[in-house]
């Protein structure tokens, strides 16, 4: 919200204010984040503002320009609205981000960089100043879904530990990313998505020409191991519903299910942390993993009842949230937004590789849909109910 907020000064409106927003070069997803989706972060007189400058908005579209991009999307005109999320999207700017992989213990620098559109989420691994592979954020690039995902091309080049830098860019709606890297697993930060998610914040979204792709899911798919399962069902958005069940008494069974846009995962999911359990740390030393892992990246669990970290849980259910915050850096692999429900209880990574895997096997289950560029419905929401019919599966 911070580079939007020097964009618009919180004050009543005016002729000036109005012609400003309307030359602006706010994106549909700027736009909407004030209005709808980040409430709490307002006053009851910006509020108000706001819609008020909404409505001036509305009955003047018609007497301006059509532009791309823009307030424009998310407003009347020619007695049609826009759709909001109709177009691909990609960072506005270069974040640099630097950190300590969780597993490698090793310094890594990532720098995303805006792509244009269809390049979807890419890994550029660079080794000593020279680009050695690039590797699409896609199931078919998955080696390794033990413990993380593991990327990977066809000459044993990887990049690891991917899951909540993809979930940041998919939780807010980046469609187009270079991710250039310069080690082989992405840094762990603070043990959630939150740094990443404020580090894109600052340069934030802004929109495409191309219309943005969706992968509806047209048919119920579910993987089963043991008690443990993972399903994809249809839906006219992005639903998330999650449950774990923890015989340790500081995890417990817990749930949650939510509709996932853009405001929702930063209030709700961003901040959850990772966790382990100190009786499995010392047998993943050995292993060769969690070399990097402190209580300022993790929440650790002494197995009887107590979680260690001095400052305690960010949410009481935080564990739950944690597993839909990494979920959708798994689901994020479909390389492509989904429209459907996802639901698992007790699902893994490997789960989750698996469930996509069985998804994209038959194409009955998948379509790949565009969202449409106008609605007769006044009222549109973020995320797309879409009108568009079906179109033949191609994921090229």
């Amino acid at each position: 919200m911070g580079a939007l907020m020097g964009k618009i000064r919180l004050s009543p409106p005016d002729e000036a204010i109005l012609h400003k927003v309307l030359e602006s070069e706010l994106s549909n997803l700027e736009m909407l984040e004030l209005l709808k989706l980040e409430p709490r972060l307002l006053s009851e007189d910006d509020r108000k503002f706001l819609m008020d400058l909404e409505k001036q908005i509305d009955s003047q579209v018609e007497k301006q320009p059509v532009r791309s991009g823009g307030v424009h999307s998310a407003q009347r005109r020619i007695g049609k609205r826009r759709f909001i999320g109709a177009r691909q999207t990609t960072i506005a700017g270069e974040v640099e981000i630097s950190g300590t992989g969780l597993h490698s213990g090793a310094p890594v620098s990532v720098v995303l960089h805006p792509a244009p559109a269809d390049t979807g989420l890419c890994f550029i691994v660079s080794k000593r100043g020279r680009i050695i592979s690039q590797i699409e954020a896609d199931i078919r690039a998955v080696r390794g879904k033990q413990l993380h995902a593991v990327l990977g091309d066809d000459r044993g080049v990887t990049v690891e530990t991917v899951e909540h830098l993809l979930s940041a860019l998919r939780g807010l709606s980046v469609d187009n990313c270079f991710i250039e890297i310069d080690n082989r697993e992405v840094p762990i930060m603070d043990g959630s998505a939150a740094i990443f998610v404020d580090a894109i914040s600052k340069v934030w979204v802004r929109e495409l020409a191309a219309p943005r792709k969706f992968i509806k899911v047209l048919k119920p798919v579910r993987v089963q191991d043991g008690k443990f399962w993972s399903e994809l069902n249809p839906h006219s958005g992005f639903h998330m519903d999650v449950e774990i069940d923890f015989d340790e008494p500081a995890i417990g069974r817990q749930r949650l299910a939510l509709d996932v846009s853009p405001g929702s995962y930063r209030r709700e999911l961003a901040r959850a942390r990772t966790f382990g359990f100190l009786g499995d740390f010392e047998r993943l030393l050995k292993a060769g993993f969690a070399l990097g892992a402190s209580l300022a990246n993790s929440v650790a669990i002494d197995g009887k009842g107590k979680i260690c970290n001095p400052d305690g849980l960010r949410f009481p259910n935080e564990f739950v949230r944690y597993k839909i915050m990494n979920a959708i850096g798994w689901l994020a692999l479909a390389g492509a937004p989904i429209l459907g429900q996802y639901r698992s209880f007790g699902s893994t990574g490997a789960n989750k590789a698996k469930l996509l895997e069985a998804f994209f096997a038959d194409s009955e289950n998948w379509a790949v849909v565009h969202a449409p560029r106008e609605v007769d419905h006044p009222n549109v929401e973020a995320f797309p109910v879409l009108t568009t019919g079906r179109y033949l599966p191609n994921r090229a």
